[in-house]
């Protein structure tokens, strides 16, 4: 996981910096820390560059070029070793199980991505997904829910909900 440290309060800019810190997390049955970062963080930041650019040169972007610009995002996220991957249908909602080599079938993390409900997709997200479970030592289901505002509010929160009982109706137990 990438953290850093800041004072500033100048937005998104202050996170581009060149003082990350790399922090080794370990899951509960993850033999070893394993680092969630980006094989490349200066591919990362001049990704991240790009958007702020592109952004301040079109302020007035529309939903389209810059959801698309967002997933960009994804290409710069290292892909985990040992887990595999498959899609559900989630009671009517599309999901991407992210299943780490020795995984505890008993636990999941119900993921669901950012994007401020109107941007970013489950596969945008699906690797950090599977870091996350892979240190967590469980499986992960990331949630491919409605977007606004084709889908006003709560949409969103319908799908993560239906995901959830979906999750129970199979068997998966509730903590």
């Amino acid at each position: 996981m990438c953290l850093r440290s800041h004072s500033s309060s100048r937005g998104i800019g202050r996170w581009l910096s060149d003082d990350w810190v790399h922090v080794p997390t370990v899951g509960a049955n993850a033999k070893g820390p394993h680092l969630m970062a980006t094989a490349d963080p200066a591919a990362l930041k001049g990704l991240y560059e790009s958007i702020i650019g592109r952004m301040a040169a079109n302020p007035d972007m529309d939903l389209v070029t810059m959801r698309s610009m967002f997933e960009e995002l994804a290409t710069a996220s290292s892909e985990p070793e040992g887990v595999t991957y498959a899609e559900v249908d989630a009671a009517g909602v599309r999901a991407i199980w992210c299943i780490p080599q020795d995984a505890d079938a008993d636990r999941v993390v119900l993921y669901t991505h950012g994007g401020g409900f109107m941007g970013n997709t489950a596969d945008s997200h699906r690797k950090l997904a599977a870091h996350l479970a892979k240190a967590a030592g469980a499986r992960a289901l990331v949630v491919e829910y409605r977007l606004a505002p084709e889908h006003v509010f709560p949409a969103q929160l319908d799908d993560a909900q239906t995901a959830h009982s979906w999750l129970l109706d199979q068997g998966v137990p509730a903590s």
